[in-house]
């Protein structure tokens, strides 16, 4: 005997609901509110709400740009040779003073050797003696400081060559300086340009949209 038996359906639905919960996963617990745009694109308005308006982006590149034209690293260059070049002045000021001292000094010891000479010509015995000792020393000296005043001379060339230099870097540098200074500009410019071109774009949106709306409630 064949035993038949009874189902309403409810089992095969069920059955057929957990197959497609198994592959297909709702958060919300409902099938998206997906829309069509442009092209027959599917667009799915939580990623239309969470995406970044063009607006945000051209401000944020012209907050960069600002950030950018005021931390200049070439601005900052030409400051550390504005300072290098103030430095290398009070060098070669100095450099000058120790060579008019070095001088002085050259006379001073001239006018001790013509003195020790004299006085070496009127006395005798142990106070010769005495006077040709104090006459070596003042040569020595004066060897000595012949040596120094060529050190100076040396230092005193180096010290205008390193200023020349510094004199023409930052020259140079405040010339880069307004170049890359206009060209910020320049590009500040550009985005301000295009932040009005894009709001004058949404405002043409949302002008024709509204035009639009008005428009289907007219007929509704």
């Amino acid at each position: 005997m064949t035993r038949v038996i009874h189902d309403s359906g409810d089992g095969m639905q069920k059955e057929a609901l957990d197959l497609v919960s198994s592959d297909v996963n709702f958060p919300k617990g409902c099938f998206p509110d997906y829309r069509i745009g442009p092209n027959n694109q599917i667009i799915d308005p939580e990623e239309t709400h969470e995406a970044v308006p063009l607006k945000e982006v051209v401000a944020k590149e012209t907050a960069q740009l600002l950030e950018q034209h005021r931390r200049l690293s070439v601005r900052d260059l030409k400051e550390k040779f504005e300072k290098g070049l103030s430095s290398a002045s009070k060098l070669s000021e100095e450099a000058k003073r120790r060579e008019a001292a070095s001088l002085d000094r050259q006379v001073l010891l001239k006018k001790l050797r013509d003195v020790l000479d004299t006085l070496k010509g009127r006395v005798a015995g142990r106070n010769k003696d005495d006077a040709e000792e104090a006459i070596s020393l003042v040569e020595a000296l004066a060897v000595q400081l012949t040596q120094r005043e060529g050190e100076l001379i040396y230092e005193k060339a180096e010290v205008k060559k390193l200023a020349n230099f510094l004199k023409q870097a930052t020259v140079d540098a405040r010339k880069v300086a307004e170049e890359e200074r206009a060209l910020a500009l320049a590009e500040i410019e550009k985005a301000r340009a295009a932040i009005e071109k894009v709001e004058k774009a949404f405002h043409v949106h949302d002008s024709t949209k509204s035009s639009r709306e008005e428009s289907g409630n007219r007929r509704t």
